[in-house]
């Protein structure tokens, strides 16, 4: 099935062509998220296929797919991305390197509860 026609059938909510919709752009998508969010490339992906399953009836020109995912794809990468700084911070003490987990007095090198 061409990818315009498997558009149109996921449109009309037929859940093996949403399926095979979302099999075939996946290495595209991503690709796009990868490049973007890297580390968070694959909950950028995901997030891009939830966004494009629930929005999938706004697209008007099922040829115009690739345009339309790509745009959803990087508006998700981005917010990821972004937001990627701010985890790592946290995960930071106040003077700058990692921390680490706590050791247990009575076994130093083990971390306690390990």
């Amino acid at each position: 099935m061409e990818l315009e026609e498997l558009v149109r059938a996921a449109q009309r909510g037929d859940p093996l062509a949403m399926s095979a919709l979302l099999r075939a752009v996946a290495p595209y998508v991503g690709r796009i998220c990868g490049s973007i969010a890297l580390a968070d490339g694959d909950d950028a992906m995901q997030e891009t296929m939830i966004q494009a399953l629930k929005h999938l009836r706004s697209l008007r020109e099922p040829a115009a797919l690739q345009g339309w995912l790509r745009r959803i794809a990087v508006r998700e990468a981005l917010k990821l991305a972004r937001a990627a700084p701010g985890r790592s911070r946290s995960s930071r003490s106040p003077s700058g390197p990692p921390r680490t987990a706590p050791t247990c007095a009575w076994r130093s090198s083990t971390p306690c509860g390990g």
